[in-house]
């Protein structure tokens, strides 16, 4: 998390003969345009047509880490929702510097302290038309019934 402070103990200062100084780690985070951290989980907001919140659609958005996720719906979304993709988030944050051994900190993976991950959460935004001509009214009107 932004301003988290990370430290190593002995691991600074390394001389021969002296007392090894700690390491001290801050995290500083950037904005991104995209997603939203909140702690360990990430948020995003994707445009939907009206058409597609109606019928359903299949859509592609790339991740942090650069692979690619495929957003499904396969009917009727509302307003306001919003899918939660367990694991797709960040990775949580360990509790102390001693879980950060040197073989950890290559591999980012320890048996004892395995590399779990928050939630991507999808805010879904739904495209209104400005305006409707007179035959997409009659159309609506017809096919949906108050």
């Amino acid at each position: 998390l932004d301003g988290h402070v990370i430290t190593f103990p002995g691991m600074a200062s390394q001389l021969p003969a002296a007392v090894n100084g700690n390491l001290h780690l801050k995290i500083i985070q950037r904005p991104h345009d995209t997603f939203i951290r909140d702690n360990d989980d990430i948020h995003t907001t994707v445009s939907v047509t009206l058409r597609d919140a109606l019928i359903g659609f299949e859509k592609h958005i790339t991740h942090l880490g650069g692979y690619d996720i495929k957003l499904q719906h396969p009917g009727v979304l509302k307003p306001g929702t919003v899918a939660r993709l367990p694991g797709e988030g960040m990775s949580k944050r360990r509790d102390s510097a001693e879980n950060y051994t040197s073989s950890s900190a290559e591999n980012d993976i320890n048996q004892d302290y395995p590399l779990e991950r928050g939630d991507l959460l999808v805010e879904y935004k739904i495209l209104f038309p400005d305006s409707l001509d007179s035959t997409t009214r009659n159309f609506i009107t017809e096919f949906f019934p108050s």
